[in-house]
């Protein structure tokens, strides 16, 4: 089933720590290829332009970035809607939360367990179901 919004973290390697279904808090699994995806261009873009990748546009799939040097992360939100500066500010609270809830060391130290983005993803869902459906409602 396509989903309309998700969620990625991953590090700037490719390696996704979270995929998550907005709407449902839901984990998912399909996450390999586009972690791949992404990390390739997100390099290509730095390469080739000098700089990083804020949008990207593919057929009816709007995927906005946030990326965090000190973290090593990319925050990805991906949504059929094209509505930038909201996209940009949601991804902005997220990033907060994501900072607040981990210290780097963690993140870059990650050794893929899981457990520890689990009880992220569940206080994401706690603190932010209400604050995103309204988000999503707004479109």
């Amino acid at each position: 089933m396509e989903l309309d919004e998700e969620l990625f973290i991953l590090r700037a390697s490719g390696e996704v720590l979270l995929h998550l279904d907005i709407h449902k808090f839901e984990e998912k699994e399909d996450k390999l290829l586009f972690g791949s995806f992404i990390s390739a261009i997100m390099e290509f873009a730095q390469s080739s332009l000098g700089s990083g990748i804020q949008n990207l546009n593919l057929k009816n799939k709007n995927i906005s970035f946030l990326s965090d040097k000190e973290y090593e992360v990319v925050i990805a939100l991906i949504s059929q809607e094209s509505k930038r500066k909201h996209l940009t500010r949601h991804l902005n609270e997220i990033h907060a939360l994501f900072t607040d809830f981990f210290d780097e060391k963690t993140i870059k130290e990650f050794d893929g367990d899981l457990s520890i983005m689990k009880s992220f993803s569940a206080k994401l869902g706690k603190r932010y179901k209400r604050k995103m459906d309204d988000f999503f409602e707004n479109f």
